[in-house]
Order: structure tokens, then sequence, then C-alpha cells
């Protein structure tokens, strides 16, 4: 249960409230999954400062089975690079035979996306194991926005974004949606 002691101790040292109920924690199950995205530029400015992107993600699988559309929208600090060569989706596709190289990026975000969900193992438990003693029924549409930067320093990857999404579930306590912050680092080898 690495996960129950990384959250207490998470809890613990940020002085957040003691979580209870690990005992109710949706019982593990094996895990296979598809995904696919579609990501078509719908503006690029003529300087590269500024983009409009529409994504399209759609997951099927024996924990999510979901679709979502949205768009991410991008405002360069640095000329902005091509969907196919960017941070912006963890691509770089580069080598000798191409036209792209790994430059420097630097652009702020934003990214409100809508996803129906089928379904969602981990607040409805596992078909493949149905010993979880607390499940919750799914709300279908899900709202998230996302809010951020993300930059480049040489083979570095940096990024650093608010993310909220509404409640997934009925009947949660909190009932104003899910906001949380996420650190991005990475390294490109090539």
């Amino acid at each position: 249960m690495i996960c129950q002691e990384l959250q207490q101790f998470i809890h613990k040292n940020f002085n957040f409230k003691q979580i209870q109920g690990w005992q109710y924690q949706i019982q593990n199950a094996l895990s296979i999954s598809l995904k696919s995205s579609f990501v078509k530029q719908l503006y690029m400015s003529n300087t590269n400062a500024f983009d409009v992107n529409w994504e399209n993600y759609l997951q099927l699988g024996t924990s999510y089975t979901n679709i979502s559309s949205g768009l991410n929208i991008r405002l360069g600090l640095l000329p902005l690079q091509e969907i196919i060569n960017s941070i912006a989706y963890n691509t770089h596709l580069n080598n000798k035979n191409t036209n792209n190289f790994n430059e420097s990026e630097s652009f702020f975000f934003i990214k409100p996306m809508l996803r129906y969900v089928a379904y969602d193992a981990t607040i409805q438990g596992s078909f493949l194991n149905k010993t979880s003693q607390v499940t919750k029924e799914i709300i279908p549409f899900v709202f998230s926005f996302q809010l951020g930067i993300k930059f480049t320093v040489q083979k570095f990857n940096f990024g650093h974004y608010f993310n909220y999404n509404t409640n997934k579930s009925k009947g949660l306590r909190y009932v104003n949606g899910n906001e949380f912050g996420r650190i991005i680092l990475s390294y490109r080898w090539n």
C-alpha cells in the first residue's frame, strides 16, 4: 500500500487533515486501455506567438472509457513550435530527415475541455473485481480547465499549471469540483 503511506506522509508534512477510509478504497484489478488522440491546429499567428488547437481524445478500457474535446490556446513568450515538435503535446518528431529542431519554447496556455464519461472504474469499481465496498455513480459530463506555463531550457522541459474539473461523481462532500496544481519536469534524450 505505497499510496496510503505516501498520502499520509504528504498530509502530515504539509499540515493537511489526516485521511481516513483506506479500507474502503476501490479494489485492484487488471487494467487494459486503448487511447487515441486527434489534434488540429485551427489558427497560428504570422509571428508564431499565438495559436489555437482543437484537441480530441478517445479512451477505451477496463479502467476508463470516455471521449473528450476542447481547445488548447497558447500564447508564446518565444515563438511557438509546430504541434508535431512541441512540449504542449510531448512531441519532438525530429531527426536528420526532418526540418524540425529542438528549439527553445515558452508559452502560457489555457485548455478548456468537455469529457463524456461512459465508465470510470476509479469511481464505479472495476467490472473485473466486484469486491469494492464503496462505489459511486458517475456524472457523465465533466468540464475541465487548465491554465499554466510550459517552457524548455536546453533538453529540459518544465511546466506548472492549475487544473479544475467539475465533479466526476454524485454525492460527494465537496460539490464545487476538484482543483489541483501540477508541476512537470522532463528530459529529452534526442
